[in-house]
């Protein structure tokens, strides 16, 4: 087959003999055997956070993360082989604007041969499959959307409500 990760490898095994009281009474019919029983398991890598995860609210937990917020650990890689983090997602611990704790569940390897679990990305606070994040508060802009009007009073404030403005970006 070849030297890399998956399952039903083929497996071929040659020199069998038998040995043995008896040995002499029996003859294999092939001193070779092959199936596709082999499996060969990627790599475990690790990573850890660089930058905080960051993202503008909008209203869901998803969480994604790259290159420029983890950084892999390539301790482990065999010589001659190249493998990088292609994306991340998770999820963070709440919807609301504010510093936040993601949960890792999972990260793409551009290499099929080695793997990062979640549990392999230790963040800032150092618990494994945890990254820090942010999200920031979601910009909005508000327009006239009506007069304002008031009876005289000797003064220049005015007061207004949701009716006389219209928001933008909700």
């Amino acid at each position: 087959d070849n030297k890399n990760a998956g399952e039903n490898k083929e497996v071929t095994v040659s020199g069998l003999l038998l040995t043995g009281d008896g040995a002499s009474n029996y003859q294999l019919a092939s001193e070779t055997l092959s199936g596709n029983i082999g499996k060969i398991s990627p790599k475990e890598l690790s990573a850890t956070q660089v930058a905080t995860v960051t993202k503008t609210y909008d209203k869901n937990k998803n969480a994604s993360f790259d290159t420029m917020q983890i950084t892999l650990d390539t301790t482990g890689v065999i010589s001659g082989d190249t493998v990088n983090i292609v994306s991340g997602s998770g999820s963070y611990d709440s919807v609301n604007a504010g510093e936040r704790t993601i949960t890792v569940t999972d990260v793409n390897l551009d290499n099929s041969n080695y793997s990062l679990g979640a549990t392999a990305v230790t963040g800032s606070e150092s618990e494994a499959g945890k990254l820090a994040g942010r999200i920031t508060p979601k910009e909005l802009s508000a327009t006239q959307v009506a007069k304002v009007t008031k009876t005289y009073d000797k003064s220049d404030v005015a007061s207004f409500n949701n009716s006389n403005l219209d928001l933008e970006g909700i």
